[in-house]
């Protein structure tokens, strides 16, 4: 008998085991639908999706909360309701007017003494006035997508691409620069110049350098500081510009505080393009009353701009926050007398 029920008990616990492992599979199964139909509707919103834009699909539950919330009205209720369209019941209409009478004219109903419109009182009369129709410009959309299916929308390739990038064209100084360059033959050595050469009073000091060095990065600091926090801002409130081309263009314009120029700009002979541009930027700085330095080499200027590249020249335009170490440049240059004429 133990035997018999020890074989009942074990059939029991499989026929258990089997319902169990019967209904997870049926779980897993609609569980696995579920997720085929949900993937089938992303992708189906992803072919639909235009660029940069969001589609809601229209499903059959969007469609119920429609269809309950506006409810179809009887057509046949609305004809009937005479509250709605009072005229229409009527027999003895007004007649239809001519549209070449100017304005519009009541007709009186004498039975009832009421003020009555016909539809020939609201259409202007035609005019032969000449109506000019201006061109609409429609906005064309220019981006194109090269997969509609990526998310990261790449830009689609349209034209030619040269593997070798046009060359530039020179500035007018690097061509007047290249143009000085042409008159010496090639046997000749080139004439080393200073700015010595060509302003006899600049000093170059080491102290000096450290300090221009000091003031110099903390105005990248803060505009970096600032294009991090916003680039609009960043860029059409720029605390300073690098080239010779910049500086003379806000010179002009008087919008420059502080100008650092290298010590070692190359020049070639007194009288070439670089030493007239020199030149002509002092005058403009004792016009204007701006400070001008001469400080640090084109490296050194270049690394401290964060450009990594040579610089001859930097222009501030704004110093607001290192007022400190401006005025420490300031004692600087006045324990030498070669710069009080700069200050």
């Amino acid at each position: 008998m133990n035997e018999e029920s020890d074989l009942v008990e074990d059939l029991d616990r499989l026929r258990i085991k089997e319902e169990r492992v019967r209904r997870n599979n049926i779980k897993k199964t609609e569980k696995k639908l579920e997720r085929k139909r949900q993937q089938e509707q992303k992708d189906l919103q992803l072919k639909m999706q235009p660029i940069g834009g969001n589609v809601s699909l229209i499903t059959q539950d969007f469609v119920d909360k429609i269809t309950k919330k506006h409810s179809v009205l009887n057509s046949n209720d609305i004809l009937n309701d005479e509250r709605n369209f009072p005229t229409l019941g009527k027999l003895n209409r007004t007649p239809k007017r001519d549209l070449a009478i100017g304005n519009s004219v009541l007709s009186v109903n004498s039975s009832n003494n009421k003020q009555v419109l016909s539809l020939g009182d609201f259409i202007n009369a035609k005019t032969n006035e000449s109506v000019v129709c201006k061109k609409l410009r429609i906005a064309v959309d220019t981006k194109y997508s090269g997969n509609p299916l990526d998310s990261d929308v790449p830009i689609r390739k349209r034209g030619k691409f040269r593997e070798v990038p046009k060359p530039k064209r020179f500035s007018a100084l690097k061509r007047e620069i290249n143009r000085d360059m042409e008159e010496y033959t090639e046997g000749v050595e080139l004439q080393k110049l200073s700015l010595t050469d060509i302003i006899p009073n600049i000093i170059t000091n080491e102290e000096i350098d450290n300090v221009v060095s000091i003031f110099i990065t903390r105005i990248v600091e803060l505009q970096e500081k600032l294009f991090k926090r916003d680039s609009i801002k960043g860029k059409y409130k720029r605390r300073y510009v690098v080239g010779f081309h910049e500086t003379k263009k806000y010179l002009n314009l008087n919008k420059v505080k502080v100008i650092v120029i290298a010590t070692d700009v190359k020049l070639i002979k007194k009288d070439d393009a670089m030493s007239c541009l020199i030149n002509e930027i002092i005058e403009l700085c004792k016009k204007n009353e701006v400070l001008y330095l001469f400080a640090l080499k084109r490296k050194k200027l270049g690394i401290a701009t964060l450009k990594y590249i040579p610089v001859s020249c930097m222009t501030i335009l704004n110093y607001e926050g290192a007022e400190e170490q401006l005025t420490n440049i300031k004692l600087a240059i006045s324990s030498y007398s070669t710069y009080g004429s700069n200050s």
